[in-house]
């Protein structure tokens, strides 16, 4: 059976932040299980993103993937969806599994 979006997501919205890849993993597999909705191909994107090694010769592969993602939360995004807001917590999650304590946060600011 299908679980609704609104139900699962706020349990697993820490998780899609972590800096644990296997954490976030699970939790974007869990999400892109979902009942069907503008939401969930922002996950399966983020997934397919997830799914490629966090190495040097993965970076391509990874970017290719995720190469739409920005372009589906804006042509989806309403005010009560969830997509948004979890593109910005697993973007924020890859990058510090990218980067050492915070320097990807100066590298932002």
């Amino acid at each position: 059976t299908e679980v609704d979006i609104e139900e699962i997501y706020p349990a697993l919205a820490p998780a899609v932040l972590s800096h644990s890849r296997a954490l976030r993993l699970g939790a974007l597999r869990l999400l892109a299980a979902t009942q069907p909705s503008d939401a969930r191909e922002v996950f399966e994107r983020c997934l397919a993103g997830e799914e490629v090694p966090p190495e040097v010769q993965g970076v391509r592969e990874r970017v290719l993937r995720i190469g739409r993602v920005e372009t589906v939360v804006k042509d989806k995004q309403r005010e009560t969806d969830v997509g948004p807001d979890l593109c910005g917590r697993w973007f924020v999650g890859t990058h510090f599994l990218a980067s050492s304590g915070a320097t990807w946060l100066t590298v932002a600011i």
